[in-house]
């Protein structure tokens, strides 16, 4: 049986191939029509990184994302069928030769994804303080194509900014503030740049003793805020760090020298499959972390512990 690391080497590319649909290669990308919408432009990306990102939907992420999407299942459920003899060509592209060249990135400017009409405004940060999240975001905004007319549609969002090792806005990730009625169910959305990290309280724990300070590493935006918001109001010298999910996991050599030499705490959702635990505790093993096994009910995370004011339930463990 593959393990989670070769089941994310299965290839995008030869994956649409197989079940019909044409993919176009332009420089180190590939491109092919949505095969969630009715959109016909070549709106739906493959990246030299093996990830994709679909234009015309909003949505986007790795092999174990499209296969469950693609058949209508839960990710653990794509992940148990990929993994138990589903054979597909594996992804032959070096990623790192295309890394090195600064013109495969995107310039990214934050400016382009914030939003500045007052009355959206307004309404993102009462969403977020409704997440139990008062700090570490910006009122942002981006685009999407409604399935049934075609046409774009705004989306007011709360938008994490990524920054690189230097600490310079690199890229974002929003969450959508509402659903809308129509067949647009863009919640999140990834605003493309440089890959990089989400960081809360680099400048805030200038106050503390710094010899105290411990750096979280946690895999949520969302949940990095919550736990954040809470190490604040006790008082808790820290820094919190999230890559924004669990496909490409932090490396130390990514992280900001100042940041290195902190003692980390790796944070991570237990729902009882002790072999996905530990394969997701694996993707970690390069950032020297002292792991957390976050035991929870299925569907809750540390941002619902926090909005319901149960975070003393983990505290313990911080």
């Amino acid at each position: 049986m593959a393990d989670l690391g070769e089941i994310k080497d299965i290839s995008i590319v030869n994956y649409l191939n197989e079940i019909g649909i044409e993919t176009r290669k332009e420089g180190p990308r590939y491109f092919c029509s949505s095969p969630f919408s009715s959109d016909r432009n070549w709106s739906f990306c493959v990246y030299p990184g093996n990830t994709y990102f679909d234009w015309s939907t909003g949505h986007g992420g790795n092999i174990i994302n499209l296969h469950g999407r693609i058949r209508g299942i839960s990710t653990s459920d794509a992940y148990k069928e990929l993994k138990d003899g589903i054979s597909h060509e594996k992804y032959k592209a070096n990623y790192k030769q295309f890394k090195e060249k600064e013109e495969f990135w995107e310039e990214f400017s934050v400016d382009k994804y914030t939003n500045t009409r007052p009355e959206e405004i307004l309404a993102i940060k009462s969403y977020a303080e409704g997440r139990g999240i008062t700090d570490g975001y910006k009122p942002g905004v981006f685009f999407s194509r409604v399935r049934d007319t075609n046409k774009w549609k705004r989306n007011p969002a709360i938008m994490f900014v990524h920054v690189d090792k230097n600490l310079k806005p690199c890229g974002a990730k929003f969450r959508k503030i509402k659903q809308s009625e129509d067949n647009d169910q863009s919640v999140r959305f990834s605003a493309r740049g440089r890959l990089g990290l989400y960081i809360l309280g680099l400048e805030r724990t200038t106050v503390f003793d710094q010899t105290m300070n411990v750096l979280y590493v946690v895999e949520s935006e969302s949940s990095a805020n919550s736990l954040w918001e809470h190490l604040k109001t006790i008082q808790r010298p820290a820094i919190v760090l999230s890559r924004g999910g669990v496909s490409s996991p932090p490396k130390l050599s990514e992280l900001p020298e100042s940041l290195r030499r902190l003692p980390k705490k790796l944070i991570i959702d237990y729902d009882g499959s002790e072999e996905l635990y530990q394969q997701r505790l694996g993707l970690y093993r390069d950032l020297g972390a002292d792991p957390i096994k976050l035991l929870l009910p299925k569907g809750e995370d540390i941002n619902s512990l926090y909005v319901k004011k149960q975070m003393y339930l983990i505290e313990h463990l911080l």
